[in-house]
């Protein structure tokens, strides 16, 4: 059985208008993920920073 479906204009106006509230909402998440991750990033960077601060003073005073 073969069956076609018509869209009437307000149908198809309703599902392209679903289509990018849901591109949107994607766009939107992966955003916000990016800004997530470089947060992330710059906190490890940071403690990074520090462990080795405290590395090079350990030394440093190990030395003198």
């Amino acid at each position: 059985m073969n069956q076609t479906f018509h869209l009437d204009e307000n149908e198809l106006f309703l599902m392209e208008s679903i289509e990018r509230k849901e591109e949107d909402f994607t766009m939107k998440m992966d955003e916000q993920n990016g800004i997530f991750a470089l947060k992330i990033k710059n906190v490890l960077l940071f403690l990074s920073m520090i462990i080795g601060l405290n590395i090079a003073l350990a030394l440093f005073l190990s030395i003198h």
